[in-house]
């Protein structure tokens, strides 16, 4: 017996998950799994789709998919999909495959829902770390700009005339990061971390 369309991509997927390494999205939820089963379900309804027309399959009137649709959303965005019964008419395939689609999109939203509390979560709980970075990356800016002045001001005393002391050409004087009035987002940073009372002027100063 010849093998069905959906045979051939069930079998391609089989082929294609034992020669690719898995990969498991350590973020992955349980509406995300739900999320790939569908998506693969759905891809598999239209290739059949396309190879039922081929054929000169059509839908008999009248249309019977729309009735079918939203009991099916509902079995869809339940603990377990149903199962697809094989072969499909293809009115029953437009209308898992619309079922489908308007499952996806409550369920992306779940997703996304989801995954915004995991972050708010972990923000909330790693900041302290955060601030900590913060402050030292401050420290360090303030630290960098500092040094950028004295080492302008350094080779500044070596000058004689229009000549300029040789260390400027062998370590040339970049300004990493400004001094001064220089490094607008160097200086926007330092300002935010004193507004946000991860570092005082003083420390600034002293760095």
């Amino acid at each position: 017996m010849p093998a069905t369309t959906r045979q051939i991509v069930v079998g391609m997927a089989k082929l294609f998950s034992k020669t690719q390494p898995a990969y498991v999205d350590p973020d992955e939820i349980e509406v995300d799994a739900k999320i790939r089963q569908l998506e693969a379900r759905r891809v598999a309804d239209t290739m059949e789709i396309v190879a039922l027309e081929k054929r000169g399959v059509k839908i008999e009137e009248p249309d019977p998919r729309q009735a079918a649709i939203d009991g099916r959303v509902a079995l869809l965005l339940g603990e377990t999909y149903p199962a697809q019964p094989n072969p499909k008419s293809l009115a029953d395939l437009y209308a898992d495959r619309d079922a489908i689609d308007i499952a996806l999109v409550k369920l992306r939203q779940l997703s996304l829902a989801a995954h915004g509390e995991i972050v708010a979560r972990r923000c909330a709980e790693r900041l302290p770390q955060w601030r900590d970075l913060v402050r030292q990356r401050a420290l360090a800016v303030a630290t960098l700009r500092r040094l950028n002045r004295e080492c302008d001001e350094f080779i500044a005393d070596l000058a004689s005339g229009p000549q300029r002391g040789g260390m400027a050409a062998e370590f040339p004087a970049i300004k990493l990061g400004g001094y001064g009035n220089n490094g607008a987002d160097f200086i926007r940073y330092l300002e935010a971390a004193v507004r946000a009372g991860i570092v005082t002027e003083r420390d600034l100063q002293n760095a």
